[in-house]
């Protein structure tokens, strides 16, 4: 009697760590949590098996086999029914997460992006106004002296615009009005 126990007890092991190797959560296209279920129909040979090796369950869990037998199996089924959609989520929450992740470093390459190019607009706008600068400023401005050409009857194609020589005009009239600086 003894013998047969031990080798019910041997044979269980042995199933557990079967079903252990056996990875099916692990098939293409199969949406399993990473157990598997160990059906014993006849719960009194479970009990017994248990009374004789009381590691045997807890070697079951630890390589993600559960036993179920008639009394338990439905209540196992119902609760992995229950949490597969919480794992489904999970999976959700952790793509979610990398596409946020993705569309951080875009935005944040972006931003660095805009960066740049307001300071090219600003390195664009001072080189403009210094070379706006350049043509109406001081006496002998170069848009005064083009002006000037005209009145010294230099045939033109064309008139520079009105803006540029009033621009032009303002700057010779405010150093007109300008102090002239002390001499020490």
């Amino acid at each position: 009697m003894f013998a047969a126990l031990g080798e019910h007890v041997a044979a269980v092991g042995q199933r557990i760590k079967e079903l252990a190797d056996w990875h099916c959560f692990d098939l293409p296209g199969l949406n399993a949590p990473e157990m598997v279920f160990m059906f014993v129909p006849i719960e009194s040979a479970f009990v017994k098996a248990l009374k004789a090796d009381e590691t045997l369950f807890q070697k079951a869990i630890e390589q993600n086999v559960l036993v179920a037998t008639p009394t338990t199996l439905l209540t196992s089924l119902n609760i992995v029914r229950q949490l597969w959609p919480f794992e489904d989520q999970n999976k959700h929450t952790a793509e979610l997460a990398e596409r946020v992740a993705k569309v951080y470093d875009k935005l944040r390459a972006f931003l660095g992006s805009m960066d740049g190019v307001g300071k090219s607009l600003e390195k664009a706008q001072d080189a403009y106004r210094k070379a706006c600068d350049q043509l109406v400023q001081g006496k002998g401005n170069l848009v005064k002296q083009v002006s000037d050409f005209r009145q010294l009857g230099v045939a033109v194609k064309g008139e520079i615009t009105e803006a540029w020589g009033d621009r032009a005009d303002l700057e010779l009239n405010l150093l007109e009005h300008e102090p002239e600086p002390e001499e020490v």
